[in-house]
């Protein structure tokens, strides 16, 4: 406003002051509001959200959430080591022989030796693609002038390909490894002295898919009846194009998709949560809510929100709940050590009072924000 604008204001009387400064106030409350959340997305990482390490730049790494243990650095008792030992038979042996004395220079090869100090060199064998020609042989019958010929071994199908061994590497390196296409075909080049085309990794990768189509269902049918499961996604690229990455998990199985959707068309699609029955472990997202069965937030998830309240609000319940979480894992892990099947119910009251009392102290401290005229859905908090 100019001068005269604001001397025009004074001259209508006190209503329009009071009216000018209360708007003045609200606009200043927006702005507050939004240097709050601009400063709060600047602070974001890996630490304190879900946003990926990948994404923190190249800013001092974040420090873990993992609290640091007090078992001693190195190996645990019972570990068992990876040092080279001698082998009873090695693959092969070569004998340095004694020709002459050191002392007096006498001949002594035809001497036996009385005593042999042993050294093992463990190494790889020559790196090199073998080839084995398949020779079917023809016949023809002297009785009856049939001709007839050998059938080749099962998988034989070309005049020259590549066997399921080379095969499996380049699969295992591409899917397993992730190396890109490109620098698998040079690896192979500089290891084996074959560098092998594009279409032939895409051929080996969809014979392993094929092979594999069983054990995919074997797995997606134990995850469907797994007590406990947990459900994530997470963006990447396929051909240029955004699409999301599915997972399903438990300790002993893994089931990963790729699909253009990160929703329930996405997990209905892939077929696992529309069948799963038990308790779903999942990090809040809208579309988990779906799903028939029981749920339970991801505490990692939980943890790293909580360390951008401690961190940009200087919240203090947050940080109590932060320990309060770390307490009852480790009380339950205490408790499986010894056989437990779950806590008693003194102890698991007596959580549930703390928990309760923080997240009261949460909703007081973030009273969530007057409703908007016309606005849908709950109010931001």
């Amino acid at each position: 406003m100019t001068p005269d604008e604001i001397q025009a204001v004074y001259d209508a009387g006190p209503a329009a002051v009071v009216a000018l400064v209360e708007g003045l106030l609200q606009r200043i409350d927006e702005l507050t509001a939004r240097v709050t959340e601009l400063e709060r997305q600047v602070k974001r990482n890996s630490r304190n959200s879900s946003q990926p390490p990948a994404q923190d730049g190249f800013q001092k790494q974040t420090k873990s959430l993992r609290p640091k243990s007090e078992r001693p650095v190195g190996g645990q008792p019972g570990h068992r080591g990876a040092t080279l030992r001698l082998r009873e038979k090695p693959e092969h042996i070569e004998t340095h022989a004694v020709t002459h004395c050191a002392g007096c220079g006498q001949d002594l090869q035809a001497q036996p030796a009385t005593h042999y100090e042993r050294r093992q060199v463990f190494e790889l064998p020559v790196l090199a693609l073998t080839v084995t020609e398949h020779r079917s042989e023809s016949k023809t019958c002297g009785h009856c002038q049939t001709r007839t010929q050998a059938p080749f071994p099962a998988g034989v199908t070309n005049v020259v390909q590549y066997g399921p061994r080379a095969q499996s590497a380049a699969v295992y390196l591409r899917n397993y490894q992730l190396l890109p296409q490109a620098r698998t075909s040079e690896l192979f080049a500089d290891l084996f002295g074959h560098r092998l085309s594009p279409g032939t990794l895409g051929a080996a990768q969809q014979s392993c898919a094929a092979a594999l189509v069983e054990v995919e269902a074997a797995i997606k049918a134990g995850l469907q009846a797994a007590p406990v499961a947990h459900f994530d996604e997470t963006g990447l690229y396929v051909a240029g194009q955004r699409q999301w990455l599915h997972v399903a998990s438990t300790p002993d199985l893994t089931h990963y998709a790729t699909h253009p959707k990160r929703g329930a068309a996405a997990t209905t699609e892939i077929g696992i949560l529309p069948h799963f029955h038990g308790i779903a472990v999942h990090d809040a997202w809208a579309p988990y809510w779906q799903a028939d069965c029981q749920h339970a937030l991801c505490n990692a998830h939980h943890l790293r929100e909580l360390t951008a309240l401690v961190e940009q609000g200087g919240q203090a319940w947050a940080q109590g709940l932060q320990d309060l979480l770390r307490e009852i894992k480790r009380t339950v892990e205490a408790a499986q050590s010894v056989g437990a099947e779950g806590l008693d119910a003194a102890t698991h009251e007596a959580f549930c009072t703390r928990y309760q009392a923080l997240l009261t102290a949460g909703l007081t401290h973030n009273p969530a924000a007057a409703a908007v005229p016309g606005q849908r859905g709950r109010s931001k908090q």
